[in-house]
């Protein structure tokens, strides 16, 4: 499954959320702060364009049980940037460019669970 990146976005896998965060998945859908979230069936991202509401959204999520890198990687929380790509290395997750049309130059960045 795959789903696309726009601007920063913050990526967490289903599972830990279901395992990890308190309150479970219920209480991680009351904490979207805008309206980009999305979901593919096993991979939540909520972006943002500035790096400060990235920065509140990863703390929110430590305060929520969650651990954001572990010796420099991403263990529970990812940061993937649409022109970057992964800001740091993830074993969970593997990011790809792919055109949106022949004729337009935009690009999207997919990101995919590693299984």
């Amino acid at each position: 499954m795959a789903i696309p990146v726009k601007g920063t976005c913050v990526v967490i896998r289903d599972k830990v959320i279901k395992t990890k965060y308190k309150g479970g998945l219920e209480a991680f859908l009351k904490t979207m702060p805008n309206e980009t979230y999305c979901f593919d069936g096993e991979l939540h991202s909520v972006g943002f364009l500035s790096p400060f509401e990235v920065e509140q959204y990863i703390a929110s999520s430590q305060r929520n049980g969650l651990t954001f890198i572990v010796d420099g990687q991403f263990e529970d929380v990812a940061v993937v940037d649409m022109l970057i790509g992964l800001t740091l290395p993830c074993t969970w997750l593997t990011v790809t460019r792919n055109k949106l049309s022949e004729t337009a130059i935009v690009e999207s960045v997919e990101v995919s669970l590693v299984v």
